[in-house]
């Protein structure tokens, strides 16, 4: 997968007409992946290479609107606390069939 590093903001998928930009905010995260869901069901994970503040990201191109996404996000796990990272936890968007919000040029 080409990833390139992306814009922290707007935090969510962004179309562009190329590919789309992914962010994430995660205070305490200590790594995010991306997961990418093919047709059949098949997860892709793509390890989000850049942090800027507390907003994880990167830019995918050739990604268009219908692609199911869900992010893996790795961190404490303390429930009374809050805190739910760790490699089981899956945060899907509102909606896996996706999309997006189109960037105004």
């Amino acid at each position: 997968m080409n990833q390139k590093p992306g814009n922290p903001y707007p935090l969510g998928a962004t179309w562009d007409e190329r590919g789309v930009n992914f962010a994430i905010f995660s205070e305490h995260a200590t790594g995010v992946e991306l997961c990418l869901i093919d047709a059949r069901n098949v997860e892709t994970r793509v390890p989000l290479m850049r942090r800027t503040g507390f907003v994880w990201h990167c830019y995918l191109p050739g990604i268009r609107p219908g692609q199911r996404y869900a992010y893996r996000v790795h961190g404490p796990y303390d429930p009374a606390s809050g805190l739910l990272g760790g490699e089981n936890t899956t945060l899907a968007p509102t909606s896996l069939n996706l999309f997006l919000r189109r960037r105004r040029a």
